[in-house]
């Protein structure tokens, strides 16, 4: 969610009247819609104020500005507070599936916190005081990733989606050896599926992030310390694959600034790619179902595969 560059908008209606929190959240629900109305505040304070000095001009921050980024802050925290409250309301009796959703909103809220008081400094080492932020967001990540799979399987495409921003966020931005790896380890963990490769390149270009950062650190598992400004990425970002080549390939850009937050960029570009199986990808399955059905030949109910397997005996003796 606005995890690129664009500036998200919101409703008139939403900015005018969502102002202030309320004293209790209703429902999850009503939690959800006041995250999101305030993560897209953030995200456009981000976008259209706070990299111009944390990317571009570092400094010379105006005092209304940081005022701004304050309120942010402080805002988030009673977010927080408030799910915390409802999380422990005696009335409250959540299930299994809405624990998840309520604790995805908590880590949403501990991220946007330390967003809100970072994004206008160009520091890397910035991020080093917010330690017990990032342990709380990885219990959060590890209570939901160890809860019952069956249960899991109804929440599966929020909850793998909600996990991965997290565990990619304690990846690149905590430098505590324990919690990141801890971290890195839960995103390798998410299911990845036959065409859908944004879980497997995010936790490569984690994995890349790290292995950067702790080249020169002799400790297996280093600590904050350890690692200095001018060895810490700044940003990391991945370009698309392509498509025509026989094997799929990702270009991530590591951008440090080795002479310190007001000197020059230097970017670092890595690649990585994986094998395809072609019999099995979604171009030649989707492919072979639809010449079937223009066909018009009746479906079995066996499912997918024999659905393949009769279409493409079907479509040989038709021609």
């Amino acid at each position: 969610m606005f995890l690129g560059s664009r500036v998200p908008g919101l409703p008139f209606y939403t900015a005018a009247t969502d102002s202030m929190l309320p004293n209790s959240f209703h429902d999850l629900t009503h939690a959800r819609d006041l995250v999101t109305t305030w993560t897209s505040r953030l995200f456009h304070f981000m976008r259209t104020v706070a990299d111009e000095h944390k990317f571009r001009d570092p400094g010379g921050v105006a005092l209304d500005e940081l005022a701004k980024a304050q309120e942010l802050e402080q805002q988030f925290i009673n977010l927080d507070r408030l799910l915390w409250d409802y999380m422990h309301k005696p009335t409250a009796k959540l299930t299994i599936r809405e624990q998840h959703g309520l604790g995805m909103l908590r880590s949403r809220v501990k991220i946007n916190r330390i967003l809100s008081a970072t994004c206008l400094y160009s520091e890397a080492t910035i991020f080093d005081r917010y330690i017990p932020e990032f342990q709380d967001i990885l219990t959060t990540c590890q209570f939901i990733m160890g809860s019952d799979n069956a249960e899991r399987r109804l929440f599966s495409v929020s909850l793998d989606e909600g996990l991965i921003h997290p565990l990619f966020f304690l990846s690149t931005h905590c430098r505590d050896g324990m919690i990141r790896h801890q971290a890195l380890e839960q995103l390798n963990k998410l299911p990845t599926r036959d065409g859908i490769w944004h879980v497997e390149t995010t936790a490569r270009t984690a994995e890349m992030c790290i292995r950067f950062e702790e080249a020169l650190c002799e400790k297996e598992v280093p600590l904050c310390s350890d690692i200095p400004e001018w060895r810490r990425i700044h940003s990391a970002g991945f370009d698309g694959w392509d498509d025509e080549a026989p094997r799929r390939k990702v270009k991530v850009h590591l951008r440090t600034r080795p002479n310190g937050p007001d000197g020059e960029w230097s970017e670092f570009t890595e690649y990585f790619d994986w094998s395809v199986v072609i019999d099995k990808s979604f171009e030649c399955s989707f492919g072979l179902l639809m010449s079937a059905k223009l066909h018009r030949f009746p479906p079995c109910h066996e499912g997918l595969e024999d659905n393949l397997r009769r279409a493409g005996q079907l479509l040989e003796s038709a021609v």
